[in-house]
């Protein structure tokens, strides 16, 4: 009986060192895992103007965590304030690989303020806000400066040539090898006294291929009634046989 207390304390004793020595490691970890999460919190997050648009766009970036912290992160939330309040909304989330964002949410020319929060384990690791930024309209797209360069030049050369052919000088235009061929093919049905056969094909007037074949028969039309020779002309649609007729009569 005299040793049961001294039995009962060291027992004691015993279950205290076992629950600190599970306790500690435990505790450690936890440490540890908020510290890294509060390391893998953005950096150097920026909140710009989207350049070239309406006004209804602000791109951000940040500093995404290390490569071999990534894994603890689940993405990334994005938050924002309108100016000046101070009651920050979530407005989307990216996956823990991306470091840009574009928020086309946005009204012209208000400020807003943003905060972007690193998400581990479903806990949210906010960073610092982001300076008021408004977002504007540029009437001017550099990026498109070589089309408008492009442009130019296009309409300088056209109003070159009709102010050259307004002062009488000749112009000189290249003829289509197609059109001298077929004025050839003409010419020998005229030598040989057969008629034409001149066949648009047998689709429809909505076609492009007809259209084009109803334009050419009017020049061939032209050189045809010059030999006075016959033209005969297949068709499978009503509507392009009217069409051809008067094609034909006004040549």
């Amino acid at each position: 009986m005299k040793n049961g207390p001294k039995s009962y304390s060291t027992f004691s004793c015993l279950l205290a060192l076992l629950f600190i020595s599970y306790a500690t490691p435990t505790a450690q970890t936890d440490s540890v895992a908020i510290d890294s999460a509060a390391m893998l919190i953005p950096l150097k997050i920026t909140a710009e103007d989207f350049k070239y648009d309406r006004g209804e766009t602000i791109e951000l970036t940040w500093e995404p965590a290390e490569s071999s912290n990534r894994e603890l992160i689940g993405g990334y939330e994005i938050y924002r304030a309108e100016v000046p309040s101070d009651s920050f909304v979530s407005i989307g989330f990216t996956g823990p690989d991306m470091a840009r964002y574009k928020d086309n949410g946005v009204v012209g020319e208000k400020s807003y303020r943003y905060k972007v929060a690193a998400v581990v384990a479903d806990v949210p690791y906010l960073s610092e806000a982001t300076p008021p930024v408004a977002p504007s309209m540029e009437l001017v797209n550099f990026n498109l400066a070589n089309l408008f360069i492009i442009g130019c030049l296009i309409a300088g050369a056209v109003i070159y040539f009709i102010a050259h052919a307004r002062r009488g000088k000749k112009l000189f235009i290249r003829k289509i090898a197609g059109l001298e061929a077929i004025d050839e093919a003409i010419g020998r049905a005229t030598e040989m006294g057969r008629p034409i056969l001149f066949v648009p094909g047998i689709n429809d007037m909505d076609d492009v291929q007809t259209i084009a074949g109803i334009t050419l028969l009017g020049r061939v039309a032209k050189v045809v009634a010059d030999y006075d020779i016959k033209i005969n002309m297949p068709v499978s649609r009503s509507i392009v046989m009217t069409t051809a007729r008067e094609t034909i009569k006004e040549a």
